[in-house]
């Protein structure tokens, strides 16, 4: 244990809903929250309890991170290699940087990423369009929120089945959950979409012009996020949200910062151009995420030093 800590009094009490660690110490008013999969090694739990310390050596009263809540496609997973591995780094190497994704994928198709030694672990996944919200490590659902969402859910066939009369919808076949997913074009009628969606207690979220998911109401990547931090006792403050189309607007809603990085939905920007907690970032991907690291007074200390002599057509 590093010398600091031998006069120290604290607790540690493990969250078995969440897979969470949570540090009390008897004089600060803010816990630190981490995974407990972080917490195999016990120099790793020293190293998160030493930024504390860190922190409070300094005059700061209460440790600043960086919660990090991103669409996958066309945000952390897009960009320039350089600003990914960039990005990659800074997420992998600071103990005060944490991550969540938060896709429009089935948990199926976000497996893949987790298998790339390239691309960094999340702590929590919320997937199917807020749908589905899962530990990033075991992959085990985080109830009771999960739960909620199921209850409230009507079911695939029965949406599907009702559906079947709306003109201009094609299925997507792709893993879903809790959610019914489809095409549409300039023929489909969503005048009836939402008329039946309505009448069974769901939703409809549009995105990248072509995209349509039906959803339990009221569930949306922003709500599901929500819930998790709300029930991490996060504070809003650290949360930086990312995303580049239309079904990422809830995030926004949400209040938390946020950036919409380059080469987004013309319809996304447009919804988000008054927000003033919004960044709308030049560069597309992870080269936007870091752009806004810039942006937010707050999280410039996690910008790369190394970027700031780097020639802005990177």
């Amino acid at each position: 244990m590093p010398p600091t800590l031998k006069r120290v009094q604290y607790s540690i009490n493990r969250s078995y809903i969440t897979g969470v660690y949570r540090i009390r110490f008897c004089y600060l008013t803010q816990d630190i929250f981490f995974p407990a999969s972080r917490c195999l090694n016990k120099q790793k739990l020293y190293d998160a309890i030493s930024i504390q310390f860190k922190y409070q050596n300094t005059g700061t009263k209460n440790l600043f991170m960086l919660l990090l809540a991103t669409d996958l496609d066309g945000t952390f997973l897009a960009g320039q290699n350089f600003h990914k591995q960039k990005l990659y780094s800074i997420i992998r190497e600071r103990n005060d940087v944490r991550l969540i994704f938060v896709t429009g994928r089935g948990l199926e198709t976000v497996i893949p990423v987790l298998d790339d030694a390239e691309i960094p672990k999340p702590e929590y996944i919320i997937c199917d369009v807020g749908a589905t919200i899962v530990n990033g490590d075991t992959l085990k659902p985080i109830l009771p929120l999960q739960t909620y969402i199921e209850d409230i859910w009507p079911g695939s066939l029965y949406v599907h089945n009702k559906l079947k009369e709306v003109k201009g919808l094609s299925l997507q076949e792709v893993p879903q959950s809790r959610r019914c997913s489809y095409y549409y074009n300039d023929d489909t009628d969503f005048t009836h979409l939402n008329a039946i969606a309505g009448s069974v207690n769901c939703d409809v979220i549009k995105s990248a012009g072509k995209y349509v998911d039906i959803l339990p109401h009221g569930i949306n990547k922003g709500y599901s996020l929500t819930q998790l931090i709300n029930l991490l006792t996060i504070p809003a403050e650290y949360i930086l949200v990312a995303g580049d189309t239309l079904n990422d607007l809830s995030l926004y809603k949400t209040g938390y910062k946020g950036v919409v990085v380059g080469d987004a939905e013309k319809n996304l920007l447009e919804a988000t151009k008054n927000m003033d907690h919004v960044y709308q970032a030049n560069k597309p991907g992870c080269g936007g995420i870091l752009e806004s690291l810039e942006h937010f007074r707050e999280f410039r200390k996690f910008y790369p030093e190394s970027l700031r002599f780097t020639n802005s057509s990177l």
